[in-house]
């Protein structure tokens, strides 16, 4: 994953050389892909995908959350993901946005069936909508980071998204509109609820269940390969 979805560009032309070469060791199909990601130099969260014509250049949020909450990114990534995810806003007007930026009409992954049922239309459901459920993961994801304030306020945020209802308050809704901020899910969702609750016991006890033990089960050779050094050039992609 970090070979192949983390496009950082090395500007040290041997050290390029040597992550092509890793990436070619693994799996000749993996070293053709990467140059297929010749167009971006950097970014500062995980690809969606990465196919041999083409690639998804926006963030998942859900994925890059599972990234940090498991320890695949180490901590110059994760600082790069929630870093951005701050500025661009995908926690706004509540946590969390499915992807950023959405796609829209005539780009090269828009999709017709996008339209079924006014569903996936920009900034609505997986296309940009907010799901209280990943808002979560981001409180979660924070807390793993030592992001303790802006984890507190995050969770009174996902409170108050989950306070929101069409016809009562608590309603736990599914997702809701990416820019209002209003309802527009199914009601009383148990993974909007549960990962409210886990989300307010990560801030209140600083443990993250199921992902602590992944982590203290990491191996020492991984863990040893991280770098937890934060570095960034102008953009604010990896350096």
């Amino acid at each position: 994953i970090n070979l192949l979805m983390w496009v950082d560009r090395c500007w040290v032309a041997e050290h390029f050389a040597e992550h092509l070469e890793r990436l070619k060791a693994i799996r000749l199909e993996w070293f053709m892909l990467y140059h297929n990601v010749g167009t971006i130099s950097s970014r500062p969260f995980y690809l969606p995908f990465v196919a041999f014509r083409e690639y998804g250049d926006w963030c998942d949020s859900f994925g890059n959350l599972l990234a940090v909450l498991t320890g695949v990114a180490d901590g110059h990534r994760r600082e790069h993901i929630l870093r951005y995810m701050l500025q661009v806003g995908m926690a706004e007007p509540y946590p969390t946005k499915a992807i950023y930026p959405p796609i829209y009409p005539g780009e090269n992954h828009w999709r017709d069936y996008y339209r079924s049922r006014n569903l996936n239309i920009p900034h609505q459901y997986h296309n940009g909508g907010i799901w209280p459920m990943v808002g979560g993961f981001h409180v979660a994801a924070l807390v793993r980071h030592g992001w303790q304030h802006h984890a507190e306020q995050m969770l009174a945020s996902l409170a108050e998204a989950n306070r929101q209802g069409t016809t009562h308050d608590w309603a736990f809704n599914e997702w809701l509109h990416g820019t209002s901020g209003h309802p527009m899910g199914y009601e009383q969702q148990a993974w909007s609820a549960a990962m409210f609750l886990y989300a307010e016991h990560a801030v209140r006890t600083g443990t993250l269940p199921l992902f602590d033990e992944l982590l203290a089960a990491k191996p020492v050779a991984a863990v040893a390969s991280e770098d937890n050094e934060f570095h960034m050039t102008g953009g604010g992609g990896p350096a």
